[in-house]
Formats: C-alpha cells, sequence, structure tokens
C-alpha cells in the first residue's frame, strides 16, 4: 500500500498515532510471519505463574483452580484473533500436566492418567481441563458467527471488502497473501459448518447439497437420490412461499422429503 493510500486510511479512520511498538492486553499491535515469537510472551507468563505457585505446596483443589482460573485464561485474547500452533498448545499443556501431578515444572512424578482424559468432564471421570487447540477453534468459530450476524459491523464490512466482495462468508476462500487474521477466522468457519444450520426463508442462498438446512435429520442436508435432477438451491423447492411437495417427493428419500416438508418457512 502506498504511504497516499495509508494516509488516507488513517485520515478516514481518525488515527492520529501510530502504537506499533505497544501491547494491548499482552498481545503485540502488530503481527507478523513469525507468530511463534509473538505469542511466546503466553507461555513464559505461563511458566512463571507455575514456578510461583510450586513453592506453595497446593492442595489439588488449588492447583485445580489456579490452572483453570489463570493459566487457560492467559491465550484467551490471542485465541480469540488467531490460530495458535500446536506446538504452543502443546507445550502449554504439558506444562499445565506436570504442575498438576508434581506441583512444580522441574520435579518429575507419576502420571496415573493421560492428560487427554483430564479433558474430559467430571461426569465423565476427567477434571474439566480445557483441550486449548479446540478452545482455540471454537473461539475463531465465534468470530465467524459475528461475521454472519453482523454484517453491517466495520470488522464485518472491512473483511467483506477485503476477502469475499461478491460472496456470503461461508462461501469465501483463502488468498494466497491472506493476513493471519483471515487465516484464523477461515479455519474457525471450518469448525462452524459442522454445526451451523440455515433457517429458509426463500431459499435462495443456501445450496441443496452442500449446506446445512434440515433440522433433526443426522447429517443436517438430504442424502443424494438416484433420479437425476438438477436442483442447486432449496428456493427451487419452494413455490409461492410453500413447499412443492411434488418435486420433494419426487426427489429425496422418504424421510429427508418428511423432515422437508416438516421445516416452517420464514415470511419476514
Amino acid at each position: 500500500m502506498s504511504e497516499a493510500a495509508k494516509n488516507m486510511v488513517k485520515q478516514e479512520l481518525t488515527i492520529n498515532r501510530e502504537a506499533l511498538n505497544e501491547r494491548y492486553l499482552g498481545l503485540s499491535t502488530t503481527i507478523g510471519r513469525l507468530k511463534a515469537d509473538v505469542f511466546e510472551y503466553i507461555t513464559e507468563r505461563a511458566r512463571s505463574k507455575m514456578n510461583g505457585w510450586g513453592e506453595k505446596n497446593l492442595s489439588c483443589v488449588g492447583k485445580e483452580v489456579l490452572l483453570k482460573s489463570v493459566v487457560q485464561a492467559l491465550p484467551t485474547y490471542s485465541m480469540s484473533c488467531f490460530k495458535l500452533s500446536k506446538t504452543m498448545c502443546k507445550k502449554l499443556a504439558s506444562n499445565m500436566v506436570k504442575f498438576w501431578w508434581s506441583g512444580k515444572l522441574d520435579r518429575r512424578s507419576l502420571h496415573w492418567i493421560s492428560w487427554n482424559n483430564l479433558f474430559l468432564s467430571k461426569a465423565m471421570g476427567g477434571m474439566g481441563f480445557r483441550d486449548l487447540q479446540l478452545f482455540n477453534l471454537a473461539l475463531l468459530a465465534k468470530q465467524g458467527w459475528r461475521l454472519l450476524t453482523n454484517p453491517n459491523s466495520l470488522c464485518s464490512r472491512v473483511l467483506k471488502g477485503r476477502y469475499f466482495p461478491d460472496q456470503d462468508f461461508m462461501a469465501a476462500r483463502i488468498p494466497r497473501r491472506a493476513s493471519a487474521t483471515w487465516r484464523a477466522i477461515a479455519a474457525g468457519k471450518e469448525a462452524l459448518k459442522v454445526g451451523i444450520i440455515y433457517r429458509i426463508g426463500n431459499g435462495e442462498r443456501v445450496s441443496i447439497w452442500d449446506d446445512n438446512w434440515i433440522p433433526g435429520s443426522w447429517r443436517l442436508k438430504p442424502m443424494r437420490s438416484l433420479t437425476d435432477h438438477s436442483l442447486r438451491r432449496v428456493s427451487e423447492l419452494i413455490d409461492h412461499g410453500r413447499w412443492n411437495e411434488n418435486i420433494i417427493k419426487e426427489t429425496f428419500l422418504a424421510p429427508d422429503a418428511e423432515a422437508i416438508l416438516n421445516i416452517p418457512l420464514r415470511t419476514d
């Protein structure tokens, strides 16, 4: 971007001073390609916290509370904006394991069960600790959900103008020179796709075969039948605000057809 363009953006956004060397909630205001160095402060702060607690001879309950309320909370802000590497998540989890079983990071001890089992809820025999990689994806999926539900926000409009000007967020791709932020949100989008389901209005933007739109179905989308049809959009199954029962019964298997006909159409 040219200096003239930069100055124009600064003027439009009323940016009077660039704090390129400062931090916000521990995170640098500028993120380059070497993200591992930028996020190293998370593991260092976690180690510092746990080393300090190691001198207090804490009970299991005390260690549980500190790990959940302090250590697991440290990367929350960074995880909301960026996808941390598997190496960093494993490093942080490894230190938590050592502290949980021995009370100190420099003391070896027997691990009675695997750390993966400690991720399980207490009702399932675990301790309810977070799987940091999954938690990271959940936070990024939440950002994607905000783009979907708040399309007029400044963040949504900026990202749409840059990465998906002619399509919706769920169909957006990752260009070769995409920013770290967009790559992270795109990773969250893949997690979002698993559980998101469309509420059908006119159905013009919903793919019959690729999008999730049938509630109550284990696949959330219909099975492909052997009937040769060129139908692509859900709107092709709707006639004057009502489901076209004949086309639906001819196109889909009986369970899917019944589920589709039971879907109420939005009129707003």
